[in-house]
Formats: structure tokens, sequence, C-alpha cells
């Protein structure tokens, strides 16, 4: 579900709103953006490294600061992941009512169905990318980067997601 979350969300919806916003240079975004989320990875590599109990970010939060904040890690995710997923939860939906196993094959099959091409368009292209036209028309202010990291930060977010379970 993380992937389809992550690609359906954000490669395939987000690049047009970041041309607009960053023109040229939005594809730098993505790189941008992944790099100010490493550390955030790192964090919950580090966070599951030490605790055992299911629940990922909710199971790290309880342990480091108690029940009280860990009630409102759970709730805030929740509300993110209802915010963020609600399309994908209609989709499940519909396959659970054809039974979890078949469901959870469609599932796999769209997350492939997203991949493949992503891959294939992204090695395809690498060939005609022309980094002389990848300049900054000028330097950008911080208030021209609102938008952009803004859109970056929904596009890397989800990790959590993944780490509920576990």
């Amino acid at each position: 579900m993380i992937i389809n979350i992550t690609i359906g969300g954000s490669i395939f919806a987000l690049p047009g709103a970041l041309a607009v916003s960053m023109g040229a240079m939005a594809p730098l975004a993505f790189v941008f953006g992944g790099a100010l989320f490493a550390p955030i990875v790192a964090c919950f590599a580090a966070a599951a490294s030490r605790v055992t109990a299911t629940g990922g970010p909710c199971s790290f939060v309880e342990a480091a600061f108690g029940s009280l904040a860990g009630l409102a890690i759970e709730c805030l995710l929740w509300i993110s992941s209802v915010a963020g997923s609600g399309s994908m939860s209609a989709t499940l939906v519909a396959h659970i009512s054809r039974g979890i196993k078949a469901g959870v094959t469609v599932l796999t099959a769209i997350a492939l169905a997203k991949l493949v091409p992503l891959v294939a368009l992204a090695t395809a292209g690498f060939a005609y990318i022309d980094f002389a036209a990848v300049v900054p028309v000028a330097t950008p202010t911080w208030t021209s980067l609102g938008t952009p990291l803004v859109l970056m930060v929904f596009a890397y977010s989800g990790l959590e997601t993944a780490l509920t379970p576990s």
C-alpha cells in the first residue's frame, strides 16, 4: 500500500504543480526533498532498532515520552492516514468484498503497474537530459520555496504508514 500511496499521490500528481512553481528546476526539488527526508528516515530506522513493540511511530513516541504523547501521535497518524489515503481505502474496500487475498493480489499488481513504467521512463529518459538547460532563472528566495517544499513533504511522507504494522 505504501508504494501505491507514494507513487499515486506524489509522483503522478506533483510534477505539474512543481513545474508551475519552479520551472526547469522542478526535478531538483525531488532530490532536495529526498535529502531533507534522509535524516527523518534515519531517525525512524534508529527508533525501530530500539523499540520492539508493534505500532511504528506510535510505539516509538510512547516509549520515549509516555502514553499520552503516544496517544496523541496515534490520533495524528490516524487523521493523516485517513486524509491522505482516502481513495486507496475505497479501492481496498472494493477488493475486500471479493476477498482479502484477491485484494492483495490486485494491489500488488497495481503497484507493479505503477513501478514498471516509472523505472522504464526514468531509465530511457536519462539519456535525453540536457543538463545545460537545468539552470536557475533566478536565485530562489525562501518565500518562493514554500510551496515546493510543502509539496515535497507530501511526496515523501507516508513512510510511517509502512512502519505502523511492524
